[in-house]
């Protein structure tokens, strides 16, 4: 989770669950502190208190230099490299800037430190200064995406967020051979309205959406469009957009509050064909369809999934709406069949619904 979704979640949780992670942070504070105050009263016996203040300011001076020395030049370049830049600094450059900056202070300080006092005063800083927070600082991330996912059961507007302005239309209910019923709901931009970008809530955090598949979605324009089955999860997204004075945004929706309708009020969800065309009862997901391709007579139709961007086929939208028509590609016949793809609980198989012409 980024810094951003950390500070979301903190202010979303309750006063209690906040006293909970206070009360856990003055706990760290003292597993901290203690060990600092022995070894202060045990130099203070050897008349060296002040040698080792000097080499505690050096300690908490160097351990976010050397922290700096390791992450940030891994962080400069990518792939299987920076994990080996990361481990080549952490096992060289790092252990010899620290233990060399306390062996060589320790020796200069008045009274001095013995080399073994200086060894063993980096050792303990080490775990202090370095070891410690790190490992904390990994707790608390997976705690709090813990609360994250806790929270996303009963999702809420953030209070940095501005009035959703997209006319929200209601959601409707199909029946779906092979799936069961089905939820689509449209949000219908204003004039002016440029959508940025689309994050989506996945086990807590929110996710963006660019360049991953998202079937529960699509957009054209500033448009947003909707379908998800009653075997997934009810959608949590978050729209990112500049208004029609350059303004930028963000609100979330979250449509299950709306999707209250019985299954006898579902219509049943079609899909009718043309040359090369569609016409479906609602806005389909890219990510969810196959389209099953004809290629002569008394040949089985080959199946092309359209969750990939097919630059033979440019669109102005990643959803397939009524009056969808496929360019002419090469020898490639009309459109045949449609299969749409939904997710289900792990270890169950994948629904799918299937339209022929």
């Amino acid at each position: 989770m980024d810094f951003a979704q950390m500070q979301e979640t903190w202010q979303a949780m309750a006063a209690d669950r906040r006293a909970l992670w206070w009360q856990a942070a003055a706990g760290f504070a003292l597993l901290l502190l203690a060990p600092l105050l022995l070894e202060l009263l045990y130099f203070r016996r050897q008349a060296k208190a002040g040698s080792w203040l000097k080499l505690r300011l050096l300690s908490l001076l160097m351990a976010p230099l050397c922290a700096a020395l390791v992450w940030l030049p891994a962080r400069a370049v990518s792939g299987p490299v920076a994990l080996g830049v990361f481990y080549l600094l952490l096992l060289t450059v790092a252990p010899w800037l620290w233990f060399g900056s306390h062996a060589w202070l320790g020796r200069r300080l008045r009274p001095p430190m013995s080399w073994l006092e200086s060894l063993l005063m980096s050792l303990l800083g080490l775990a202090l200064l370095l070891g410690l927070p790190l490992m904390a600082a990994q707790m608390a991330e997976m705690e709090i995406a813990k609360e994250a996912r806790r929270l996303s059961a009963s999702p809420r507007q953030a209070p940095d967020e501005s009035p959703l302005p997209h006319r929200v239309l209601p959601p409707k209910l199909y029946r779906m051979p092979g799936v069961g019923l089905v939820w689509t709901q449209s949000l219908i931009a204003p004039e002016g309205l440029r959508l940025l970008s689309v994050d989506q809530r996945v086990a807590g955090p929110w996710t963006p959406s660019a360049g991953v598949s998202h079937p529960q979605f699509c957009t054209r324009g500033g448009d947003l469009h909707l379908m998800w089955s009653l075997q997934e999860p009810s959608p949590q997204l978050r729209l990112h957009w500049r208004d029609a004075y350059g303004q930028q945004h963000k609100a979330a929706h979250f449509p299950a509050a709306a999707a209250t309708a019985e299954g006898s009020q579902a219509e049943e969800f079609r899909i009718d064909f043309r040359p090369r065309g569609l016409d479906p009862s609602a806005a389909i997901p890219r990510s969810r369809v196959h389209l099953g391709i004809g290629r002569g007579e008394g040949q089985e139709p080959y199946l092309k999934p359209l969750s990939q961007s097919d630059y033979e086929d440019p669109q102005d939208s990643d959803c397939i709406l009524p009056g969808y028509q496929r360019p002419q590609i090469g020898h490639e016949g009309d459109i045949l069949q449609v299969r749409l793809m939904f997710q289900a609980p792990s270890g169950t198989p994948s629904p799918r619904a299937e339209f022929r012409r």
